[in-house]
């Protein structure tokens, strides 16, 4: 009985952080930043506004990778069709992997977007603006396709009739 409580503990948070990190995402580039840019317009105030919520969407982001990281590791060895950390030999497996690669191109792009862009002097404030922009369309997309994969893992778990 303890370990359903430990597992569902992990599985919990490991879709918590998903939740928190995806959305976050979804919700600032569908929602907060055209709404910020609807009504506020495209000024100094837009661009400090902006950057508090960069920077404490940030720090949120980064707990979330730490904790999808650790209860990751946890979670993913627990089924049977687990071959190893970028096997290919199953399609649980598979989908895993691919999943894998998914959130480390996720990871990539918000360290730049969080750590580099803006420190960059030989862009223009414009071009910083729509590369930012561009990133997080890229990452809300990437992670839709790893929300996908993570289903696709679930379903072919499901199918061998393993957990």
């Amino acid at each position: 009985m303890a370990n359903i409580w430990i597992l569902g503990t992990i599985k919990f948070i490991h879709d918590l952080c998903t939740a928190i990190w995806i959305g976050g995402l979804i919700v600032m580039g569908a929602v907060l930043l055209p709404s910020i840019r609807d009504v506020i317009g495209m000024n100094e105030q837009t661009k400090k506004l902006t950057s508090r919520i960069k920077i404490r969407l940030s720090k949120v982001v980064y707990l979330c990778m730490i904790g999808l990281f650790i209860t990751g590791v946890l979670l993913s060895n627990r089924s049977p069709l687990f071959m190893g950390y970028f096997s290919i030999s199953n399609e649980y497996s598979l989908f895993l992997t691919l999943k894998h690669i998914l959130i480390a191109g996720m990871v990539l792009i918000s360290l730049v977007r969080s750590q580099l862009i803006d420190r960059i002097r030989q862009i223009e404030q414009s071009k910083k603006n729509k590369l930012n922009i561009l990133l997080i369309i890229i990452n809300i997309i990437l992670g839709i396709l790893v929300l996908f994969l993570s289903g696709l893992t679930a379903a072919a778990g499901l199918m061998s009739n393993t957990p």
